[in-house]
């Protein structure tokens, strides 16, 4: 399946008075699962938000994306449903701040919402399970996860955040 990020960017800034503006891309984007026709499986996120920030993230993770695997004994069946169950097992037991620290390290760098810092979006996960790139999510109510072109996306990614950064900005696309 292929993961796509669309996007359009939103002219003037919305808030012009926040000095920080002039370094922003503000923008409504989603995130969506498709198949291989490019049917819509499922609709990721859907945010209005500093689109710079995802896509730097994205950038800057890219090799911990493909290559690093979970931090966890307990494996289940996506990264999402593992770092969910990790937290939800944890008591006042638990005494290794090492394994603690790798997983809350691990989250830094593949879960989409330390990209979007200042937002309340869900914990999505993505980067490589079982040696296959996957994008998924897990709490008390729902659970999902994708085999996704990992590598394609990064690339596309990056691709979007050239087109961007040139002058004469796209105004709207998608990965």
């Amino acid at each position: 399946m292929q993961l796509r990020l669309s996007y359009k960017l939103i002219v003037p800034h919305p808030f012009p008075e926040d000095p920080t503006s002039m370094y922003e891309w503000w923008a409504e984007y989603e995130l969506e699962v498709l198949d291989e026709d490019g049917k819509l499986i499922k609709n990721v996120l859907e945010i209005s938000w500093d689109m710079l920030d995802l896509l730097c993230w994205f950038i800057d993770n890219k090799n911990a994306l493909l290559v690093q695997e979970i931090p966890s004994t307990n494996l289940y069946s996506s990264i999402g449903e593992t770092i969910f169950n990790f937290y939800e097992a944890m008591d006042d037991d638990f005494d290794d701040d090492k394994l603690l620290d790798d997983v809350f390290e691990y989250r830094t760098t593949h879960g989409i919402r330390f990209a979007l810092r200042g937002t309340n979006i869900p914990d999505i996960y993505i980067g490589v399970f079982n040696k296959v790139g996957t994008i998924s999510f897990c709490d008390e109510k729902e659970k999902w996860s994708y085999e996704i072109d990992l590598a394609n996306f990064l690339n596309n990614v990056e691709r979007v955040y050239n087109d961007i950064k040139t002058p004469g900005n796209q105004l709207s696309g998608s990965s």
